[in-house]
């Protein structure tokens, strides 16, 4: 069983599949160009009938990032964070690119995210010279002003910083930036995107380069990921085979998305709207297999999706099998995601804003 409705104690919650930004890496784009992302979300009527308080009571954490909304876009947000933190919800964040909302909302999210640990993280890559070129669309200007709102309020926030061969000279402007106006933490971020892999082949993406500075290049770059798989599998078929040990299962987590779906993690949702051609392939076989429907909250209770087959027994069974052209098979994402060998994923390495390491996240 993955989780019982019990266990569950963090849940990533996609509010919107809005966004005012144009990111080139971003899953987002992808599926816009492919005219395969419905523009929608969760009303807050719904996350009260899908989270009772009583569920709530017994939460942890929530939090907002996505797979292909900015949660600030969703009308949604601020009545559901208060709702939750109401609820008994002990930590609340969420991820954004700032560039959106006037300082009276920024105010009005730093008092409902009161507790310790509670907190923003601003995605601003780069400075005022260089943040719109990953961060397209997203005004500079606009940035500064709601990270100042809501600071000024009270509201912890965390500044991270995805790097690229247009930024890497300006990570430590950028850290001593963030401490001038009061951020708690910064963070830099080493992206996996740079490196995708298919059948253990990576491939480059070239909308923006890698960082060619070691400090803030990935693990995965400039081919060591396909050495990593040879070491980790020399016959090949690693990713066909190889060990899983599930993040989310681990956290206790689930991840609901703008369409009130329930998976695992996020990086199985994606997969439902787009990804690697194998990849989201496999997810439609399980849609079709069990319905459409069969995770989605807008059609059943929490718990009734939990008891299905899939979440009770088939999902945890499939990392035995290789991948393959069943549903029963293992899901290519689950083992780019989470096998225990090499990491496919982005790496997010903070530090205190002044300059003092803190433990990887």
């Amino acid at each position: 069983m993955y989780l019982s409705l019990n266990e569950i104690k963090t849940i990533h919650l996609e509010f919107t599949s809005l966004c005012n930004a144009a990111c080139p890496q971003c899953a987002r784009g992808y599926a816009l160009f492919d005219g395969k992302l419905p523009l929608s979300g969760l009303s807050f009527a719904e996350i009260q009938r899908f989270f009772p308080r009583r569920f709530l009571a017994g939460i942890d954490y929530i939090f907002s990032c996505g797979n292909f909304g900015d949660p600030i876009m969703s009308e949604a947000l601020l009545p559901s964070f208060d709702y939750f933190r109401s609820s008994g919800v002990k930590q609340l964040t969420l991820n954004t690119n700032g560039s959106l909302r006037p300082p009276e909302w920024w105010r009005e999210l730093a008092g409902i995210l009161r507790h310790d640990h509670d907190h923003v993280v601003f995605s601003i890559d780069g400075l005022q010279d260089t943040n719109h070129l990953y961060r397209r669309n997203c005004k500079w200007e606009k940035i500064m002003a709601s990270a100042e709102a809501y600071i000024a309020a009270g509201g912890k926030a965390e500044w991270h910083f995805l790097v690229f061969r247009h930024n890497q000279h300006q990570v430590d402007q950028a850290r001593e930036l963030a401490y001038r106006m009061g951020f708690k933490n910064f963070a830099v971020k080493k992206s996996a995107r740079h490196v995708r892999v298919y059948d253990g082949v990576p491939f480059r993406e070239e909308e923006v380069f890698p960082p060619d500075d070691p400090r803030y290049a990935h693990e995965t770059s400039s081919g060591t990921l396909a050495r990593e798989i040879k070491k980790a599998e020399p016959k090949g078929g690693f990713l066909e085979t190889c060990a899983i040990s599930c993040q989310t299962q681990r956290t206790k987590e689930i991840y609901v998305d703008f369409e009130g779906d329930v998976w695992p993690c996020c990086y199985l949702a994606t997969r439902k709207i787009n990804g690697v051609p194998a990849e989201e392939a496999a997810v439609k076989r399980l849609l079709h297999a069990y319905g459409e429907k069969f995770l989605s909250l807008r059609h059943h209770d929490l718990q009734t999706i939990l008891q299905h087959e899939w979440y009770q027994s088939a999902l945890e069974a499939s990392w035995e099998r290789p991948t393959g052209e069943s549903h029963l098979d293992r899901q290519p994402t689950c083992s780019a995601s989470c096998n225990r060998q090499v990491n496919l994923q982005s790496i997010i390495e903070p530090v205190l804003t002044d300059g003092t390491a803190l433990a990887h996240v």
